[in-house]
């Protein structure tokens, strides 16, 4: 079984909220804790911040989400969802890398395209 999580980060108070993805009539997003015990606040999100988790963690154990920068052996990348693969991939420019268990140990999550973009100058999304 798969951890299906995302995240996304409120407007209420700019921090990051985990958990399930809900979407409302008008466009709005909410994203809800999932053990929070049915106690539903206001948890609405800035849309264009929502992630998925990958289910995968980096080398420290931190949860990788797309629109995470990782560090890739001397590479900086951004986590992302291709279409085409239907796969979560490291990506710039240039390349397109399988997000794969096996690659894992090396990966470090270094920052997000959010709250530090200058981790990674060359931000595609």
């Amino acid at each position: 079984m798969r951890t299906i999580e995302f995240r996304g980060k409120c407007i209420e108070t700019n921090e990051w909220l985990c958990g399930d993805l809900v979407h409302d009539t008008e466009g709005g997003c909410y994203v809800y804790p999932i053990d929070c015990g049915g106690l539903w606040k206001n948890n609405k999100v800035y849309p264009e911040t929502v992630g998925q988790f990958t289910g995968m963690c980096d080398q420290h154990g931190g949860k990788i989400y797309e629109g995470d920068i990782v560090q890739y052996m001397s590479l900086k990348l951004i986590v992302a969802w291709d279409e085409k693969t239907c796969a979560f991939v490291m990506e710039n420019n240039d390349l397109s890398i399988p997000l794969i268990n096996e690659r894992i140990h090396v990966i470090s999550v270094i920052g997000d395209i959010h709250d530090t973009p200058g981790v990674y100058p060359g931000v595609i999304r």
